[in-house]
């Protein structure tokens, strides 16, 4: 019977293929039919100067039962399709990731300041002197996604079955 067959979870990635010096977010698509299951990928230059409204390949999507051997092969996929990319797995991590480095991104959000990272890693020493970090990155979250409408297409992705 259906009851006794247990249901196979299936996994979706949607990775951009962006375009230089684009960024992307993925959101609900304005107009949704009632099913409610289409989104758009944002892409957006910052630059007013720079607008396409098509290019070929622009978001790879991939479903699969294993989520760890889909993410794999999804980026594989993806930086073969945008030339020149590779996958970490065939990167050579540099030496600076074996220590403790900090972003002030969630510590801060959009308010990041000099006096507030000075104090956040007067905090880590005060904690344990040991651990403080030895990199950092100032993350004011840059990106605003609602400003610079430049590159939008609307994908159709049935969440159905995921």
């Amino acid at each position: 019977s259906s009851k006794d067959s247990q249901t196979v979870p299936v996994y979706a990635t949607i990775l951009p293929l962006l375009p230089d010096g684009c960024k992307a977010t993925l959101q609900p698509a304005k107009a949704q039919p009632a099913s409610g299951n289409l989104l758009a990928v944002h892409l957006d230059s910052g630059n007013a100067g720079i607008a396409r409204r098509s290019w070929q390949q622009a978001v790879y999507i991939a479903a699969g039962t294993d989520p760890f051997a889909l993410v794999d092969a999804s980026v594989a996929a993806a930086a073969a399709i945008a030339g020149g990319a590779r996958p970490c797995w065939e990167k050579q991590v540099p030496d600076i990731c074996n220590s403790l480095g900090w972003c002030t991104w969630d510590a801060f959000y959009h308010s990041v300041s000099g006096l507030g990272v000075q104090q956040g890693l007067e905090g880590f020493r005060a904690a344990d002197p040991a651990r403080v970090p030895r990199w950092l990155i100032i993350d004011d979250g840059w990106q605003v996604t609602v400003t610079h409408l430049v590159c939008i297409f609307v994908c159709l992705v049935a969440i159905v079955a995921l």
